[in-house]
């Protein structure tokens, strides 16, 4: 048993199966965002959603943030916000992760306007102002034609006959 040398074998194979096993943990957790929340403006009382699209083993767990603090029920792909105020304008963005890590979006910005009474928006506040419809007029402070307040409808949906 003298001058026999030791076997490698076992050591080659170890590493082998080190690398291996490095290499299916790092695809297992291979989280992936492709498609980031967009930046988003509204006026205040308006809508907006933001949307994350990610890939990564099942099942994936999605948490929205406002400036970094967890949006109480907003576990999804996607969040909506209704009637928004000027209060939760600022930064949006998901923490999406798996039972194997996470990885945070970037950041989306939610700009909202202020909307002021049509009558003030148009200098003309001895009249009375009626709007109604899918597309009510409203007042705004930071569009407008000569730089100072102006007025705009709301979407306005083409029919054809």
């Amino acid at each position: 048993m003298k001058n026999q040398k030791p076997s490698r074998t076992p050591l080659i194979q170890g590493a082998i199966l080190l690398v291996f096993g490095l290499t299916l943990a790092a695809q297992a957790q291979f989280l992936v965002i492709y498609s980031q929340p967009e930046p988003q403006t509204t006026f205040v009382g308006g809508q907006v959603s933001f949307y994350v699209a990610a890939d990564g083993q099942a099942p994936l767990n999605y948490e929205w943030r406002h400036e970094g603090l967890a949006i109480a029920g907003a576990t999804n792909s996607f969040v909506t916000l209704t009637n928004v105020q000027l209060s939760v304008a600022g930064a949006y963005s998901v923490a999406v992760s798996n039972e194997l890590g996470g990885v945070l979006s970037s950041i989306a910005t939610l700009t909202v306007l202020p909307v002021i009474p049509v009558a003030e928006a148009l200098d003309a506040t001895h009249l009375i102002w009626t709007t109604y419809g899918d597309a009510p007029w409203i007042g705004q402070t930071l569009e407008s034609y000569d730089g100072t307040d102006a007025a705009r409808s709301g979407s306005v949906r083409e029919t054809l006959n």
